[in-house]
């Protein structure tokens, strides 16, 4: 099935173009029709412009030169030269006008794309690969980008510019214009069927890049199994091959383009030598001055350059069609938020589960499942690998919406609370704590805008922060590195409770807060935890009988349903 897919991808990147896909994209460009015109009008004059440059140098050769008068020929020549700037000048200020504009469209488009990176819900990252994501950022915006440029900058202005030539040439003699207008058909047969093996090469190379990028990133993501593994020459083996591949794909690209680009250069001369031939017979014939012919030249010259531009475009627009595919893929989605709540938090910390059910795939995760967790109760939740704790923390985040059933939390359902505001009053570690590149304290405090300073040194205290941060150069202020991978897997977890007690939280979910912590740690996190003043409802994923009898209550999860089981001593 996943290979009928692939090809079926590949079909419609060789043949079909995303109507939908494209009224996406023009879309934005709607707010700045007023540029896309004045644009259009500063064309056209430039195109203008080369109508009085042919009638001067007509009138320098048939006249002015005939007459002796050399007066006349350095004006008229003053003139074009004039004209000739003017044409450039009008050129700069619409590329200018235009390019501003484009980046403005794009980086809204970056915009629009990160936003909906944070709208889709959780479970869509799991079935998306992260350089899929980095591809599209890096790689197919940039590929829209491009197109945009040239279709905007160069292809229609070089359309209406070699129309207007063309008039122009038509007035000199329409005859010879017929003669060169033959070779056309040439030029848009050898865009038909170029255009397929180039759509086709754009999609590999694509896919390509993205399983480049996908080796460099677990490269460095896995350095210290490879090592431990004694796996070096097998991984350098595979990227070996992985680049012999990406460079195959390079020269099958650059040579079709560069087969292509000279395949137009070499009609284009044809259309000068058919010009030449056909010019000097008429010439000899007295059908056409040698004026005319010398004028008919000139102009054919200047329009030679924006036939190059118009006829090689095939491959950027190529090229910027796939990359908007794949945009248009991520834009096209149909998964919103699981809840677009707005009332605002109770005050309360209690949290119902109510007979919700729950699958990533087919097969039931969660059936039936009801928990009540009452404010300020310690609950340790239990269960085998796979079970669906960590799930069942999700749901309760609204990560995830269930399939059946609802969660509530201050007994208000999370389909109507405004999930961002009850998620400020949330605490959590994960199994594995994320960590940025940045400082110890940037980590602590990260999203949390307006802290309380004494809230901070207190969460500092419980998670022993300055336990290690003493003995380091820059304090609190140490660089951590990628991931954090300057620190110790203790040290990180440190960070992360830190930064869950920041907000002095009304519900702290702890999951496998163990790992990286010997016990004495662990017991002592636990003490300052039960003694906090404002006495946090805490969640904690553990298997650790130790930890657990700490709880009130333990709650054990299977698929079946949950079992609970509460610790006399801790009650009475």
């Amino acid at each position: 099935m996943e290979q009928k897919n692939k090809n079926n991808d590949h079909k419609k990147s060789r043949l079909h173009i995303n109507k939908k896909a494209w009224r996406f994209y023009l879309g934005y460009f709607k707010d700045g029709n007023h540029i896309l015109v004045f644009s259009l009008f500063l064309t056209i004059c430039q195109a203008a412009v080369f109508l009085p440059i042919a009638l001067l140098m007509r009138k320098i050769l048939n006249d002015y030169i005939a007459e002796g008068d050399t007066d006349k020929v350095l004006y008229a020549g003053l003139m074009v030269f004039g004209l000739l700037v003017a044409n450039a000048g009008i050129r700069l200020l619409n590329k200018y006008l235009i390019v501003n504009h484009n980046k403005k469209i794009h980086n809204k488009l970056r915009d629009d794309l990160f936003v909906k990176m944070y709208d889709v819900p959780k479970i869509f990252y799991t079935r998306l690969e992260n350089m899929r994501w980095h591809t599209i950022f890096t790689h197919d915006i940039m590929r829209l980008d491009a197109m945009s440029d040239a279709v905007l900058t160069s292809f229609i202005p070089a359309m209406v510019i070699s129309m207007a030539l063309g008039v122009v040439m038509i007035y000199i003699n329409w005859i010879l214009f017929l003669f060169i207008l033959a070779i056309a058909p040439l030029l848009y047969l050898s865009i038909f069927y170029s255009s397929g093996r180039i759509r086709r090469l754009v999609f590999d190379r694509r896919k390509a890049i993205q399983q480049y990028n996908s080796r460099i990133n677990f490269t460095l993501e896995m350095m210290d199994l490879t090592r431990i593994q004694v796996a070096e020459d097998q991984e350098i083996s595979k990227q070996f091959s992985q680049n012999a591949f990406l460079r195959a794909l390079d020269f099958k690209t650059a040579w079709l383009n560069e087969v292509f680009r000279t395949f137009q250069d070499t009609l284009i001369m044809l259309m000068t030598v058919v010009l030449i031939v056909g010019g000097g017979m008429a010439a000899i014939t007295n059908s056409i001055s040698l004026g005319d012919l010398f004028t008919f030249y000139v102009v054919f010259m200047f329009n030679r350059k924006y036939l190059l531009q118009v006829f090689s475009f095939a491959p950027t627009l190529i090229n910027g069609s796939e990359g908007l595919e794949r945009v248009y893929e991520i834009v096209s989605v149909n998964a919103e938020r699981p809840y677009i709540g707005k009332i605002q938090t109770s005050g309360k910390a209690d949290i119902i589960v109510d007979h919700i059910s729950f699958s990533y795939t087919n097969d039931p995760l969660l059936k039936n499942i009801s928990v009540h967790i009452n404010e300020g109760e310690f609950v340790a939740l239990q269960g085998d690998n796979g079970s669906g704790k960590t799930t069942l923390l999700y749901l309760i985040l609204g990560f995830y919406r269930p399939h059946a059933g609802t969660v509530s939390y201050g007994g208000i359902p999370h389909d109507e609370i405004d999930i961002k505001s009850m998620r400020k009053e949330f605490g959590v570690v994960l199994q594995e704590s994320p960590i940025f590149r940045g400082t110890i304290q940037e980590n602590i405090i990260y999203g949390r805008k307006g802290y309380q300073e004494d809230a901070y040194k207190e969460a500092c205290t419980i998670a022993g922060i300055d336990l290690f941060t003493k003995d380091l150069p820059d304090g609190i202020n140490t660089e951590v590195g990628d991931r954090g991978l300057m620190l110790s897997g203790g040290q990180r977890q440190r960070i992360a409770v830190a930064r869950a007690l920041l907000t002095r939280p009304r519900v702290l979910i702890l999951d496998e807060p163990t790992n990286h912590l010997d016990k004495y740690i662990v017991n002592s996190l636990l003490d300052n935890l039960q003694k906090l003043s404002y006495k946090p409802t805490i969640i904690m994923i553990s298997h650790i009988d130790e930890f657990v009898a700490r709880t009130d209550r333990v709650i054990r999860v299977d698929t079946s349903g949950v079992t609970e089981f509460v610790f006399e001593h801790k009650n009475g």
